[in-house]
Protein backbone atom coordinates (compact mmCIF):
# COMPACT_ATOMS: atom_id res chain seq x y z
CA UNK A 1 0.00 0.00 0.00
CA UNK A 2 1.15 3.49 -0.77
CA UNK A 3 -0.36 7.48 0.03
CA UNK A 4 -0.09 9.28 -2.77
CA UNK A 5 -0.13 13.17 -2.47
CA UNK A 6 -2.18 14.87 -6.07
CA UNK A 7 -2.44 18.57 -6.77
CA UNK A 8 -5.75 19.67 -7.46
CA UNK A 9 -6.96 22.53 -9.44
CA UNK A 10 -3.71 24.07 -11.27
CA UNK A 11 -0.85 26.33 -10.80
CA UNK A 12 -0.27 29.20 -13.14
CA UNK A 13 2.17 31.22 -14.28
CA UNK A 14 1.47 34.05 -16.92
CA UNK A 15 5.20 33.38 -18.37
CA UNK A 16 4.45 30.52 -20.33
CA UNK A 17 7.89 28.94 -20.24
CA UNK A 18 7.31 28.91 -15.88
CA UNK A 19 3.88 27.95 -16.44
CA UNK A 20 5.05 24.82 -17.76
CA UNK A 21 6.90 23.77 -14.33
CA UNK A 22 3.60 24.30 -12.29
CA UNK A 23 2.45 22.08 -10.69
CA UNK A 24 -0.99 21.14 -12.71
CA UNK A 25 -4.37 19.23 -11.69
CA UNK A 26 -3.79 15.47 -11.14
CA UNK A 27 -0.01 15.62 -10.79
CA UNK A 28 1.49 13.11 -8.36
CA UNK A 29 3.40 15.10 -5.89
CA UNK A 30 4.94 12.54 -3.03
CA UNK A 31 4.67 8.56 -2.66
CA UNK A 32 4.72 7.18 0.77
CA UNK A 33 5.24 3.84 2.17
CA UNK A 34 3.70 2.99 5.73
CA UNK A 35 7.21 1.23 6.04
CA UNK A 36 8.85 4.98 5.48
CA UNK A 37 5.69 6.70 7.46
CA UNK A 38 6.51 4.33 10.38
CA UNK A 39 10.42 5.69 10.99
CA UNK A 40 9.20 9.17 10.63
CA UNK A 41 6.65 8.94 13.16
CA UNK A 42 9.24 7.30 15.10
CA UNK A 43 11.32 9.91 15.19
CA UNK A 44 8.47 12.78 15.91
CA UNK A 45 7.73 10.35 19.19
CA UNK A 46 11.29 10.35 20.03
CA UNK A 47 12.11 14.24 19.30
CA UNK A 48 8.65 15.01 21.21
CA UNK A 49 6.82 16.09 18.06
CA UNK A 50 4.20 14.01 18.77
CA UNK A 51 2.66 12.09 21.57
CA UNK A 52 2.30 8.75 22.02
CA UNK A 53 -1.28 9.51 21.52
CA UNK A 54 -0.57 10.99 18.42
CA UNK A 55 1.40 7.95 17.43
CA UNK A 56 -1.11 5.42 18.59
CA UNK A 57 -3.79 7.15 16.20
CA UNK A 58 -1.25 7.28 13.27
CA UNK A 59 -1.51 3.89 12.94
CA UNK A 60 -3.60 2.22 9.85
CA UNK A 61 -3.06 -1.20 10.98
CA UNK A 62 -0.20 -2.65 13.27
CA UNK A 63 3.03 -1.72 11.97
CA UNK A 64 1.59 0.46 9.27
CA UNK A 65 0.94 4.35 9.91
CA UNK A 66 -0.55 6.93 7.94
CA UNK A 67 1.99 9.84 6.34
CA UNK A 68 2.12 13.01 8.71
CA UNK A 69 0.32 15.04 5.94
CA UNK A 70 -0.31 18.19 7.63
CA UNK A 71 -3.86 20.21 7.30
CA UNK A 72 -2.67 22.51 4.88
CA UNK A 73 -1.26 20.68 3.05
CA UNK A 74 -4.26 18.21 2.66
CA UNK A 75 -6.38 21.57 1.82
CA UNK A 76 -4.74 21.96 -1.02
CA UNK A 77 -3.89 18.12 -2.20
CA UNK A 78 -5.76 15.26 -1.60
CA UNK A 79 -4.50 12.20 -0.77
CA UNK A 80 -5.20 8.51 -2.23
CA UNK A 81 -4.39 4.91 -1.10
CA UNK A 82 -2.56 3.04 -3.93
CA UNK A 83 -3.32 -0.60 -2.86
CA UNK A 84 -0.71 -1.84 -5.63
CA UNK A 85 2.41 -2.75 -5.10
CA UNK A 86 5.29 -0.73 -7.05
CA UNK A 87 8.91 -1.25 -7.41
CA UNK A 88 11.18 1.81 -6.54
CA UNK A 89 11.60 2.37 -9.88
CA UNK A 90 8.45 3.45 -10.54
CA UNK A 91 7.36 4.72 -7.16
CA UNK A 92 10.25 7.02 -7.97
CA UNK A 93 9.09 7.27 -11.73
CA UNK A 94 6.03 8.89 -10.22
CA UNK A 95 7.60 11.97 -8.78
CA UNK A 96 9.87 12.84 -11.80
CA UNK A 97 9.65 15.69 -13.80
CA UNK A 98 10.18 16.19 -17.77
CA UNK A 99 13.09 17.80 -18.46
CA UNK A 100 15.25 19.16 -21.16
CA UNK A 101 18.85 19.82 -21.35
CA UNK A 102 20.03 23.18 -23.34
CA UNK A 103 23.79 23.35 -24.47
CA UNK A 104 25.83 26.60 -23.81
CA UNK A 105 28.30 27.91 -25.40
CA UNK A 106 31.36 29.40 -23.93
CA UNK A 107 31.06 32.63 -21.66
CA UNK A 108 31.76 35.79 -23.80
CA UNK A 109 33.24 37.95 -20.89
CA UNK A 110 36.36 36.32 -20.57
CA UNK A 111 39.25 39.55 -20.82
CA UNK A 112 41.70 39.49 -23.79
CA UNK A 113 44.62 37.00 -23.21
CA UNK A 114 42.25 34.56 -20.87
CA UNK A 115 40.92 31.17 -21.63
CA UNK A 116 36.86 31.92 -21.98
CA UNK A 117 35.11 29.94 -19.80
CA UNK A 118 32.63 26.88 -20.82
CA UNK A 119 29.20 27.23 -18.92
CA UNK A 120 27.57 23.60 -18.10
CA UNK A 121 24.28 22.92 -19.60
CA UNK A 122 20.98 24.54 -18.59
CA UNK A 123 17.80 22.12 -17.34
CA UNK A 124 14.21 23.02 -18.82
CA UNK A 125 11.69 21.79 -16.95
CA UNK A 126 9.12 21.01 -19.96
CA UNK A 127 6.23 19.40 -17.36
CA UNK A 128 6.24 18.94 -13.28
CA UNK A 129 5.56 15.33 -13.26
CA UNK A 130 5.25 12.83 -16.17
CA UNK A 131 2.21 11.24 -14.48
CA UNK A 132 -1.38 11.99 -13.26
CA UNK A 133 -4.61 10.92 -11.76
CA UNK A 134 -7.34 11.96 -13.28
CA UNK A 135 -9.42 13.03 -10.43
CA UNK A 136 -12.67 13.75 -12.43
CA UNK A 137 -12.86 9.91 -13.94
CA UNK A 138 -11.27 8.27 -10.57
CA UNK A 139 -12.50 5.07 -9.68
CA UNK A 140 -11.40 2.80 -6.42
CA UNK A 141 -11.54 -0.95 -6.02
CA UNK A 142 -14.29 -2.71 -4.40
CA UNK A 143 -14.26 -6.32 -3.38
CA UNK A 144 -11.54 -6.58 -6.91
CA UNK A 145 -14.09 -4.80 -8.57
CA UNK A 146 -13.34 -1.10 -10.17
CA UNK A 147 -16.10 1.48 -9.06
CA UNK A 148 -16.25 5.12 -9.88
CA UNK A 149 -15.98 7.71 -6.55
CA UNK A 150 -19.43 8.82 -6.34
CA UNK A 151 -19.78 12.38 -7.59
CA UNK A 152 -20.26 13.95 -4.21
CA UNK A 153 -17.10 12.61 -2.97
CA UNK A 154 -15.49 14.47 -6.22
CA UNK A 155 -17.16 17.50 -5.38
CA UNK A 156 -15.80 17.28 -1.99
CA UNK A 157 -12.41 16.95 -3.57
CA UNK A 158 -12.73 19.72 -5.62
CA UNK A 159 -14.12 22.01 -2.36
CA UNK A 160 -10.08 23.10 -1.28
CA UNK A 161 -12.16 25.09 1.82
CA UNK A 162 -12.98 20.52 2.94
CA UNK A 163 -10.24 18.73 4.12
CA UNK A 164 -11.44 15.17 2.62
CA UNK A 165 -9.52 12.37 4.80
CA UNK A 166 -7.43 9.82 3.12
CA UNK A 167 -10.01 6.76 2.12
CA UNK A 168 -8.30 3.97 3.27
CA UNK A 169 -11.45 1.71 2.37
CA UNK A 170 -11.61 2.95 -0.88
CA UNK A 171 -7.77 2.19 -2.56
CA UNK A 172 -7.21 2.96 -6.30
CA UNK A 173 -5.98 0.54 -8.51
CA UNK A 174 -2.08 1.26 -10.35
CA UNK A 175 -3.97 1.60 -13.35
CA UNK A 176 -5.60 5.11 -12.30
CA UNK A 177 -1.95 6.38 -12.71
CA UNK A 178 -1.55 8.04 -16.45
CA UNK A 179 1.41 9.09 -18.44
CA UNK A 180 1.46 12.54 -19.56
Amino acid sequence: MYEILVKVGDNTNPDPNKDKSCYKDGDIIFVARPSESKRVWEEMLRNGRCTQIDFNNAQIQSGEFKWPWGKEEKRIHQVFILNDELTDGEARGLVEEKTSIIPRNEDSTGKAGQAKILLPPQIEILRRRNYKINIDELSYVCNGLKVRFPKNIIDEIRNKSIVVEPMYDKPIPKSEIVQK
